[in-house]
């Protein structure tokens, strides 16, 4: 005899006071991973928070980091609503996911930077490579620096490669079409490191005593199936804009110090020791 299962049908009221509780006790189980605030809400606030409808602060957890949410919005996920009706429910959130409001804020975010704005992808080298030998690109262009890196640069960038580490992200500029001779991109970030590479195919400089048509089958396989991060920045992006980016990428940041990279060597003979 098979046991039929009862499923317990819950009101719209019992349905919402489940989903707030639940909300509740996931929030709690993380509070651990929530900084203590900078910024503080008080009862009554009207705040910012995702597409919620007037979502006004009525209670205050922990010292601000959590806070009890009313809020509005047009009709609800159950087959109990009326898509056109307006909903008033209640919810938690820590302080981190909510905004303040700000009557003139203001602001900073260049929209119409489209042209030139990032988004990298991951690509394997070959398609790296591919850029090179199929379509073109100009290592040269003026505001680009000469061939700094040293032979043991090189070598140090391959090894990185065999083994896995991450070797930074390459930026490219979409030139204008002229011809089917004419090349198809410029280096804007990565020089150093997609010359290194090409030289490295082209078995200009050997790596642990051997050319590129020296290594194994797998050893080859192996570098040109390695995902690398690459990005674009579209036709027609002005000079302006493509300085300013090569700028940018090339601002940010310290070098390490030696002494620091030296104690972090230390570290791995370390545990290459233990």
């Amino acid at each position: 005899m098979v046991k039929k299962t009862i499923q317990k049908t819950y009101t719209p009221e019992e349905s919402k006071k489940l989903a707030e509780d639940s909300q509740l006790r996931n929030l709690r189980d993380h509070l651990h991973n929530i900084p203590d605030p900078t910024v503080f809400f008080e009862v009554g606030e009207h705040v910012d928070l995702g597409g919620l409808i007037d979502p006004v602060i009525s209670e205050i957890f922990d010292n601000g980091k959590y806070y009890k949410i009313h809020y509005k919005r047009m009709g609800a996920q159950n087959h109990y609503s009326d898509k056109d009706k307006i909903y008033e429910e209640d919810g938690h959130w820590d302080w981190i996911s909510i905004e303040k409001k700000v009557s003139q804020p203001k602001e900073f975010s260049d929209w119409d930077a489209g042209k030139y704005r990032l988004n990298f992808m991951n690509q394997e080298m070959s398609s790296l490579l591919n850029k090179i030998y199929s379509f073109g690109v100009d290592f040269e262009p003026d505001y680009q620096r000469g061939y700094v890196w040293s032979l043991e640069d090189k070598q140090e960038l391959i090894a990185s490669i065999f083994q896995g580490i991450d070797i930074g992200k390459f930026v490219f500029v979409v030139l204008p079409w002229r011809s089917s001779t004419s090349t198809s991109y410029e280096i804007l970030d990565g020089k150093q490191r997609l010359s290194t590479i090409k030289e490295f195919k082209e078995s200009r400089f050997k790596f642990n005593g051997l050319y590129w048509h020296e290594l194994s089958n797998r050893d080859r396989n192996f570098f040109i199936q390695i995902p690398v991060s690459v990005a674009e920045i579209r036709e027609g992006a002005s000079r302006e804009n493509i300085i300013n980016q090569f700028i940018r990428l090339n601002s940010f940041g310290k070098v390490m110090d030696k002494s620091h990279l030296d104690l972090v060597k230390n570290m791995l003979k370390g545990s290459e020791n233990a």
